[in-house]
């Protein structure tokens, strides 16, 4: 029997969020183990989580079950050369590195190793992220259901064919910068109403939570949602009438595709 659940490569910012979430989640810390070069971050992993650490990829990582690779797309080969030495294909590996497709983990490790590429976006760290996932086909319907558990610690979980997560990484990666942007917006207009930036912040954040919120539970479809708060020759409508007028729809999708196009500039990069 394993002596891990789950092993952990990169304690980094995506990593921590991870780690957070698995012990939010109720995982056993004593299962968890931790790998992290940086001396500070992994000591801070054992004394915040009390999970065990060690520096580097090595024997202590065959009792892992599960093991999730989060590190930056730069170091990953090197990562995963090591990690070859280590995998079998009763261990599932999931890598959240970006960018990165599942044909690169196969041509190191092989086609046998079930693995599945994930891409959540910045929310991770608050265990709201948008996750997407794929598997390759040596991956198991019951490797796949472990994979997705350990996954939504973050946040809410799809899986999508490959060839879309460009666009995933536009809509989720890149979205809350859009958000941000429009957040910040509304924050200066607020100011410019006589609000204090503090107060004004508060709220925008609480709007767009609400909002999203809303969305999620009711799953009420986005342009309803702007009929019920849209009223004849009212404010809502004045104010959507200037937002379509300077071209906000098109300047969103606009930007998606840039994003998207982007991606995959930076994929062939790789």
């Amino acid at each position: 029997m394993a002596k891990y659940t789950v092993a952990i490569v990169g304690i980094g910012n995506m990593g921590r969020a991870v780690l957070e979430g698995l012990i939010g989640r109720g995982y056993d810390a004593e299962a968890i183990l931790a790998i992290e070069p940086n001396e500070k971050k992994r000591e801070e992993a054992g004394r915040i989580f009390l999970v065990s650490t060690c520096p580097e990829i090595d024997q202590q990582i065959t009792d892992a079950e599960n093991i999730i690779i989060c590190v930056k797309p730069q170091v990953i080969k090197s990562v995963i050369e090591n990690l070859k030495n280590y995998i079998n294909r009763n261990k599932l590996l999931i890598s959240i590195a970006a960018g990165i497709p599942v044909s690169f983990y196969e041509t190191i490790l092989g086609s046998e190793i079930p693995i599945i590429r994930a891409m959540p976006n910045v929310a991770a760290s608050v265990q709201e992220a948008m996750v997407a996932y794929i598997c390759n086909n040596a991956t198991s319907a019951k490797k796949e259901e472990t994979g997705v558990k350990l996954l939504s610690s973050i946040g809410k979980v799809i899986k999508i064919d490959e060839k879309l997560m460009d666009g995933f990484t536009a809509i989720a990666g890149s979205g809350p910068g859009f958000v941000a942007l429009f957040a910040e917006a509304m924050v200066d207009a607020g100011v410019l109403e006589g609000f204090s930036r503090e107060v004004a912040e508060d709220i925008v954040a609480q709007t767009i939570y609400g909002t999203a919120t809303l969305m999620n539970k009711t799953k009420i479809k986005p342009s309803i949602l702007k009929e019920m708060v849209t009223s004849p020759a009212g404010t809502t409508i004045s104010g959507l009438f200037m937002l379509e007028k300077g071209g906000l729809k098109g300047l969103i999708m606009n930007a998606v595709r840039s994003a998207t196009e982007r991606s995959k500039e930076l994929r062939d990069e790789k």
